[in-house]
């Protein structure tokens, strides 16, 4: 049985009707694990990097933790 393919256009209409850089990173959660291209992936990155321009990047409150987290290995936007 065949899974049915994600519809790539819903992922990126809901990142930019996203208002805060919150509501992004949450669609980029549920839109990562799922079986994309390296053509698709880019198609959202472009995407989401402009709206995240427009909302404001989420500000790093612990850099500490986030630099200890970026030495046990890539994180996930790294993956993509």
């Amino acid at each position: 049985m065949t899974e049915a393919k994600p519809d790539l256009n819903s992922y990126i209409t809901r990142v930019q009707k996203a208002n805060s850089a919150k509501d992004v990173l949450s669609v980029l959660d549920e839109f990562r694990p799922l079986p994309w291209s390296d053509d698709e992936r880019a198609r959202m990155a472009k995407a989401y990097v402009r709206i995240l321009e427009r909302v404001g990047a989420p500000a790093v409150e612990n850099k500490e933790h986030v630099e200890e987290e970026a030495d046990n290995g890539p994180v996930w936007y790294e993956k993509m």
